[in-house]
């Protein structure tokens, strides 16, 4: 505050000839180092502000990709889940298949046995103790 109060304070006075101003050149060193700090601080603020400038294209750019990266990582997650729907439908399908596939050898074997006559010994083999047995 100093030296702008001495700015104002600044003793002038015209010259004789013309209308220009005379200062002493105490006054007009300060006077010119004021100005050369003005115009580097108003260079300074330019730079800044376009420094600011940038930053905010940058941030909107980065809040843009955010938001179409969160969107894009919803419709993944919902493509895995459905994915996942999927695969576990296609497991069960092949545990039924499996199954089935089984059974079938199963009836078989079953058909076998009892076209041979042992039908009772292989009930007595699988649950000895309905037959009065203990393995």
């Amino acid at each position: 505050m100093f030296k702008l109060d001495f700015i104002d304070k600044m003793e002038t006075g015209k010259t004789v000839f013309g209308g220009k101003i005379t200062i002493s050149p105490d006054d007009y060193d300060r006077l010119t180092d004021l100005a050369k700090k003005q115009i580097a601080a108003e260079s300074q603020e330019n730079g800044l502000r376009t420094r600011i400038t940038t930053l905010e294209t940058q941030n909107q750019a980065l809040t843009t990709e955010k938001e179409q990266l969160t969107k894009q990582n919803e419709q993944l997650r919902k493509e895995n889940g459905e994915l996942q729907s999927v695969y576990g439908r296609i497991a069960v399908a092949k545990l039924r298949s499996e199954l089935d596939n089984l059974q079938r050898k199963l009836d078989r074997v079953m058909k076998f046995i009892k076209g041979l006559g042992l039908a009772e010994k292989l009930q007595a083999f699988l649950n000895p103790i309905s037959c009065g047995r203990r393995k």
